[in-house]
């Protein structure tokens, strides 16, 4: 016999564990197991129906440690274990009975598995004790299976694995059939616990493991795990794999059954579930095999369970699905089925299910068996209007009346009946139409909205285009009373085309779709009533104010810009057109609001035609677009005053100014331009300047737009760089008539700061497009309102630049010359000195890089000559950094190598007089650096 070696390995090994330690560890566990049992024994009153967070996580660092403490150093402590171990197991088991809490299902399961650790630590390795703990292990393992604590069942599986070692080890004669079973019962939970982790694989492989001689001894386990198995691999609809594990689950329930001499009504209950799962997923396989199956297992159903309400549910589900052939045999089934039907919801409900089958076959029989295959076309609609009466007469009807009518009128058509006449027609209608009443009075709108929707989508009826509009507006109002149903809806837009004639009807039409938030439907009822002249405008101002009652901006907005629309003419009376776009825009600016922080996210994960944000902020637009034409009196519409034309300039820059972190930079840049616009009508309204603030905060926001999209390094960017050069440079036209308006220094200070990070996009863009010509004059209009940060940015941003050399030096050099002489009062000289050895550092590299050499000379010349004077200047003490000189000095001298190995020996001593200088102006190393110079030099000469 093969032992379960796979899991024996988790056994740890104690030798290296003294016994203090041992006794300090399983007295910890003995308290904590006397606590948890305290709370759990009084877990009926409410302030101590909780286990305490610390115990619980103490309760996982010991489980997570199993079986490390699984020894104990003394007899008298393994009692004590014996017998904590067995109270807190019996209390989990009360408890686990009783509960339906999945969290403390969970939590109890957790407690068990430390019930069983305590008592397996307890338990001797001899025979009894082994037998003992490893059925504790295997019913502790399956209760934390059925939690989900996969990891934890694994570990106790372990255990138990080990435990069957030493029986099978030390196994006799006498206990070898007990020890088979002890094999089939492990090897079957570590087939439910691989399949549980998703290891199919595994879980297969395990199962081949199971001893064969045992599968004849302790079959039921088998059938237990091979039908849990297959029930829930039906749930995942993995009916192949659930087929297999039910086969061998009624294989083995058919060995036991062999096996058992005496009726067992347990087992026969078991068997009875296997055989109605195995039935119904052969039932729904399309092989011929499972065809087979499927005969052969109902074959069983019908011998051993006839009076089994499962067993002839079944059948009727068979029966159904193969298209009922004998009737007769299906009520015979039907009425066996409700002789032993128990009256419970579940059984009921598929009990009516199929009695209505049963009841509308009847129906039909007479119908188009006898009357519609027959030219008696008079009885046949007298017939039908007698099935519609007894439908209808009584409420709540006894049968599904819609479900039976349409199925009668669909077995009409299908026999040649094309259509019922005017009078026959106009009959039923009157019978609908009082059920509906009645229904819609009892308060039952959904089955009034199936009436409803089986007048208007039966072609066997001949109904006038008057009455359908009646039947519309009825369903329109169920779906008005019921915004839940949503089939209602979708015939209400099958029907729209005949909606559109009338005002009211469509009125009533947009509050389903407000209620709905169909937006589509709304657009559709306000471009139809706006299409219906004088009256539909009329509805269009209550369609508005529908909306707005009902908090919905989004139809609000639809609604008034429908009306901004037709404003060309006086269709609209005396309301001012001014004071109608005062209106619209709050509106807008209220839901732009709300939606700003979900915008993006929505724009990702909604289809284009669902994007509501999006398309609100592009309504926005195309009314600001409609207001700056009316502005411009393109119409016959009065000016408007120099309020209303500022209102509109703050409004469309504030609305940007809101979206632009989260819109894509054509819409804020369109609304920025839309600003810019009234502002200039402003001004030419007023004939002044003094609103010039709205033209810089524009371009201020227009430049931070853009320089994300420049930045991106896309074929767009080059374009974006540039509009940022047109938006500073329209910036500055105004920027100086602002500063001149301010009376105090910080009003100053706040459009200074906005100027300077322009100024900066300025350069970065100048440089990107390569404009060299340019950059000496931003260098210049910048020096006078210069800062430390702004200088560090220009160098920062010429240094990283990645453009030639030589350009880099030239800029660096002109950075350098114009920023030193700076009359900005923000600028600070000593704090530029304190940096400019690291920029003339920057500035030699790169002229070295760029052979500019007579740039790089100028560079030392410069150092020597700030070095030199760096104690001469009181107001600006100054040290230049010793190694800032040593490294020009080491840079200087190896120039002078390369030049002395090129044999040009006037340029290697100049260069090399010029290192000495440098080395000689360091302080702090006592002269060691030129002595090392002079030596190497002397060594060249």
């Amino acid at each position: 016999m093969s032992q379960p070696s796979d899991y024996s390995s988790n056994r740890c090994d104690f030798g290296t564990m003294t016994s203090k330690d041992l006794e300090e560890r399983s007295l910890n566990v003995l308290a904590l197991a006397k606590q948890i049992q305290s709370w759990l024994s009084n877990a009926s009153t409410s302030e101590q129906s909780q286990i305490a967070d610390t115990s619980i996580e103490l309760l996982d660092n010991y489980l997570g440690d199993i079986p490390s403490f699984t020894a104990a150093p003394s007899s008298t402590i393994r009692r004590q274990l014996d017998t904590e171990g067995t109270k807190l197991w019996n209390t989990c088991t009360q408890l686990m009975a009783i509960s339906a809490d999945n969290s403390k299902l969970r939590l109890l399961s957790k407690v068990k598995a430390l019930a069983f650790a305590m008592l397996d630590c307890a338990a001797s390795a001899h025979n009894q004790g082994n037998s003992r703990s490893f059925e504790l292990a295997l019913r502790a393992a399956r209760t934390c299976m059925d939690q989900e604590q996969l990891d934890l069942s694994q570990k106790i599986i372990g255990i138990a694995a080990t435990r069957l070692n030493d029986m099978c080890r030390n196994q006799s004669s006498q206990n070898r059939a007990k020890v088979e079973t002890y094999m089939t019962e492990y090897y079957m939970l570590r087939v439910y616990l691989s399949w549980l982790q998703g290891r199919s694989d595994i879980a297969e492989h395990l199962f081949s493991k199971v001893p064969q001689a045992s599968r004849g001894g302790h079959l039921e386990t088998v059938m237990d795990i091979c039908y849990q198995v297959g029930a829930q691999e039906i749930s995942r609809r993995q009916l192949d794999v659930a087929a297999r594990w039910l086969e061998r689950a009624l294989s083995s329930c058919e060995l036991l059954q062999h096996e058992t001499q005496q009726v067992n009504p347990d087992l026969k209950d078991k068997r009875l579930r296997v055989l109605v799962a195995f039935v119904w997923v052969s039932l729904h396989l399309d092989s011929a095999d499972a065809k087979f199956d499927c005969d052969r297992a109902v074959a069983c159903l019908k011998s051993e369970y006839d009076d089994a309400f499962e067993a002839q549910v079944l059948q009727l589900e068979i029966y159904s699905k193969e298209n009922i052939s004998d009737y007769d045999e299906y009520a015979e089934i039907l009425r066996r089925a409700i002789a032993v039907l128990e009256l419970n919801d579940a059984d009921l409900k598929n009990i009516l299910y199929f009695i209505h089958k049963l009841k509308e076959f009847r129906i039909k029989q007479l119908l188009h068996d006898k009357l519609a295959v027959s030219d008696k076309r008079a009885w046949t609609e007298r017939v039908f209007i007698s099935l519609v009466r007894a439908l209808t007469e009584s409420y709540p009807c006894a049968l599904d009346c819609i479900a039976v009518m349409k199925d009668v009128a669909q077995s009409l058509l299908e026999f040649g009946l094309q259509s019922l006449s005017e009078g026959t027609t106009n009959a039923c209608l009157i019978l609908v139409w009082k059920h509906i009443d009645t229904a819609m009075s009892n308060g039952d709108i959904s089955h009034a909205e199936r009436c409803c929707e089986f007048l208007l989508e039966q072609p066997l009826f001949q109904i006038s285009s008057d009455s359908k509009g009646k039947i519309l507006r009825k369903l329109i109002s169920c779906s008005r009373d019921d915004p839940s149903t949503l089939e209602g809806h979708k015939v209400i837009v099958r029907h729209l085309e005949e909606c559109k004639a009338s005002a009211s009807t469509l009125y009533m039409l947009y509050g389903v779709a407000l209620r709905n938030d169909d937006y589509t439907l709304g657009q559709t009822c306000l471009t139809s009533l706006s299409e219906l002249g004088q009256e539909g405008k009329i509805y269009l101002f209550s369609c508005a104010a529908e909306a707005r009652r009902s908090g919905n901006t989004r139809f609000t907005i639809e609604c008034l810009q429908q009306l901004i629309t037709g404003m060309d003419d006086n269709s609209l009376g005396e309301v001012p057109v001014s004071t109608l776009f005062q209106y619209v825009l709050p509106v807008y600016m209220a839901m732009v609001t709300e939606l700003i922080h979900c915008i993006i996210l929505l724009s990702q994960l909604l289809a284009p035609e669902d994007r509501g944000n999006a398309a609100s902020i592009a309504h926005l637009i195309s009314t600001f677009e409609e207001a700056l034409k009316r502005a411009n009196n393109e119409g016959r519409l009065p000016l408007y005053s120099a309020s209303e034309l500022e209102w509109f300039a703050r409004k469309s820059y504030n609305i940007a100014l809101d979206i632009h972190r989260t819109s894509p930079s054509e819409t804020v840049l369109h609304l920025l331009e839309i600003s810019l616009e009234f502002t200039d009508l402003y001004h030419k309204k007023t004939g002044t300047k003094d609103r010039i603030f709205i033209y810089l905060l524009a371009e201020y926001i227009k430049c931070s737009k853009l320089i994300a999209d420049a930045r991106g390094h896309t074929p767009s960017s080059a374009k974006a760089y540039k509009q940022i050069r047109q938006s500073v440079q329209h910036f500055e036209t105004h920027i100086q008539a602002q500063l001149d308006t301010c009376k105090t220094a910080p009003e100053r200070e706040v459009w200074t700061h906005k100027y300077r990070p322009l100024l900066a996009l300025d350069f970065e863009a100048a440089i990107d497009l390569k404009q060299w010509n340019d950059i000496p004059s931003i260098i210049e209009r910048t020096s006078t309102i210069l800062d430390d940060q702004l200088c560090s940015v220009f160098l920062d941003c010429i240094l990283r630049s990645g453009t030639p050399a030589p350009n880099i030096a030239q800029v660096v050099k002109d950075i350098i010359c114009i920023f030193h002489s700076s009359p900005s009062p923000s600028f600070d000289a000593g704090a530029f000195h304190q940096k400019l050895p690291r920029y003339l550092r920057c500035l030699f590299q790169t002229a070295l890089e760029a052979k500019d050499y007579s740039l790089t000379e100028s560079v030392l010349h410069q150092a020597v000559v700030l070095a030199r004077d760096n104690s001469a200047d009181t107001d600006l003490p100054f040290v230049y950094p010793s190694d800032e000189l040593k490294w020009l000095a080491t840079m200087a001298f190896n120039r002078a190598v390369d030049l002395y190995l090129a044999s040009a020996d006037e340029d290697c001593r100049k260069w090399g007089e010029i290192a000495f200088t440098l080395a000689d102006l360091i302080k702090d190393d006592g002269g060691a650096l030129l002595r090392m110079l002079r030596q190497n030099y002397a060594k060249l000469m």
